[in-house]
């Protein structure tokens, strides 16, 4: 199992925001659809520096985003 780490290969259980698994080749492909969400929260991350405040702020902008596409 370490070695299929190692190899980037896929070892089971969910893949990661902004992935999918690529069953044929046993690893993981990029899911581009999920990529800009990927990177908000990353970025949102690296400004906010802490886990709590990044959760507060993308919880409001989803909510945001609700009711803007609700109406």
């Amino acid at each position: 199992m370490a070695f299929r780490a190692k190899q980037g290969m896929f070892n089971g259980g969910y893949p990661r925001l902004g992935y999918d698994i690529d069953y044929e080749n046993k690893c993981h492909a990029v899911n581009e659809s999920e990529v800009p969400l990927s990177k908000e929260v990353f970025e949102t991350y690296l400004n906010k520096g802490s886990l709590n405040e990044t959760e507060k702020l993308l919880i409001q902008l989803a909510e945001l985003r609700f009711l803007i596409t609700a109406k």
